[in-house]
């Protein structure tokens, strides 16, 4: 599709004054005028397209002191455009200066500068009787690359030129006026950052007659300056985009400027973070610690968390809290984890009007449960088939509710599962009664919780013995036997006073 800056499609107009650049994609256009007649253009500057100026179907119409330079194509003639003029115009260091379609009749050119074109005319595309000059002593146009001489000085080469297929019988020895300088400048770098120093080079700006003399510089954040140097440096505080321009002006007094539209970008940030230590217990606190840079204080860090699932599987971000940088941009915060878990801890920093924001994350963070102990002990390690065991110990760390105690006892053919909870002091007590005689072992376990792991005591072993008392015996038996006993040492006795 053909982008065009202005397009005119009516007779009887007068465009001047204007500024047309920078449509430099295939057959962008600057200026498009077609099926019109009658039109007038004078005082334009045509630059940096990628035709300047296209004439369709236009006829009778006159390009009065216009600039057409650093074009791919200056001036162009097509589709039966005839009888138009072009007087006093700098054509300028363009690829092709003049490209007229065959089909174009009667176009004349005179008193204009062909100045350092790559082509002056297309050597293919000249039109159908165009004419290159005026008559003596007015004469034709002034050409970069006409090597003849002018013997009688009168300003006209005595031989005639021939360029691209185009003839000018009486060709300028001079420009036919005094050629303005051209203003062209370089930035560098060609991306800056705020604050940066940027150098801005206007050493390709060039005159054709004369010398530049002086340089006006606009830089766009209410900053000019004037120098005779074609080279200056300067800073912006301010990001966003500053249009830049350059006057210079040459030994006559003659002006040209140009301006670049300059993008100051923010500064890029960096942020870091760390956990000292990466593994922990349960309770224990971790130190979470990182550096803003460029530095800069009493900015606010987000810190975020992320709880790792047993299967690696990622949960969502969850905000811990906001912290600020100290003058140095260093920050430092505590953090006491909520429940044993793998983590991931993230620091993020907004950015301000002057740097971009930026972000980091640590790597897997170890919050294990705590190690418990469960203490067993075992009253009266020796006993009689009858008597009771007694196991009883402690479960650390004290936890706030009662715990369930899992006490195994086995005699080798058989296995008892006791359960008893423990006090307000972590102790648990559990009373038994063996049923049989025989060596008999004794362990007691917790199965931990959320945040303390489970634990096994050591091994306690019991003896459990047959009583050596005759069976049937009994306490009644024992006081009969005395009874028995006594009121026969009382008869005996009764007799023996008797005698």
């Amino acid at each position: 599709m053909l982008a065009v800056t202005m397009k005119i499609s009516a007779s009887n107009v007068i465009i001047a004054n204007l500024t047309v650049q920078n449509l430099r994609e295939l057959e962008q256009t600057g200026i498009l005028i077609s099926n019109a007649q009658n039109v007038y253009l004078s005082n334009l500057v045509i630059e940096y397209n990628y035709r300047g100026l296209i004439f369709h179907n236009v006829n009778n119409s006159r390009v009065f002191n216009c600039t057409l330079r650093e074009n791919e194509y200056a001036v162009t003639l097509r589709a039966y455009s005839q009888n138009n003029t072009f007087v006093g115009n700098n054509i300028m260091k363009n690829q092709i200066g003049v490209w007229i379609e065959q089909s174009c009749n009667a176009n004349w050119f005179y008193h204009n500068n062909f100045v350092n074109n790559n082509q002056q005319v297309d050597p293919v595309n000249r039109g159908t009787n165009t004419k290159w000059n005026n008559t003596y002593p007015i004469g034709g146009n002034y050409w970069s690359d006409y090597l003849g001489v002018d013997n009688n000085g009168d300003g006209i080469g005595d031989t005639p030129h021939t360029t691209g297929g185009a003839t000018d019988y009486l060709p300028l020895m001079k420009p036919s006026k005094l050629l303005p300088p051209i203003a062209k400048f370089s930035i560098s770098p060609p991306k800056p950052k705020i604050y940066d120093e940027v150098t801005f080079n206007a050493t390709e700006s060039y005159d054709l007659d004369g010398n530049i003399v002086g340089y006006i510089w606009n830089f766009g954040d209410g900053n000019t300056t004037i120098t005779g140097n074609p080279i200056i440096k300067h800073n912006y505080s301010k990001c966003g985009k500053f249009n830049v321009t350059l006057t210079v002006t040459d030994n006559h007094g003659l002006k040209d400027s140009t301006t670049i539209q300059i993008q100051i970008d923010k500064l890029k940030s960096t942020i870091t973070i760390s956990a000292i230590p990466k593994t922990i217990y349960w309770g224990q606190e971790i130190t979470i610690m990182g550096r803003l840079t460029p530095e800069k204080e009493n900015q606010s860090i987000i810190i975020r968390y992320m709880r790792v699932d047993n299967s690696l599987q990622f949960t969502t971000w969850r905000n811990l809290t906001t912290v600020k940088t100290n003058s140095t941009g260093y920050y430092v915060h505590s953090w006491k984890p909520e429940k044993p878990a793998m983590y991931i801890l993230a620091a993020s920093w907004p950015g301000d009007d002057t740097t971009y924001g930026s972000s980091n994350k640590t790597d897997l963070i170890t919050v294990e449960k705590l190690k418990s102990i469960i203490t067993i002990k075992v009253e009266p390690e020796k006993l009689t088939l009858g008597q009771n065991i007694t196991v009883k110990g402690n479960v650390t760390p004290l936890q706030e509710n009662a715990v369930c105690v899992n006490i195994t006892i086995s005699n080798g053919s058989n296995t008892w599962n006791l359960t008893t909870q423990t006090d307000v002091f972590g102790d648990y007590t559990c009373i038994w009664t063996p049923p049989n005689i025989g060596n008999y072992t004794v362990k007691a376990s917790w199965q931990g919780n959320e945040y303390v792991m489970p634990a096994e005591s050591e091994t306690k072993t019991f003896k459990v013995e047959q009583s050596s008392k005759p069976e049937g015996y009994t306490p009644y038996y024992t006081i009969l036997v005395i009874l028995v006993l006594t009121v026969l040492a009382i008869v005996i006795a009764f007799k023996f006073k008797r005698k």
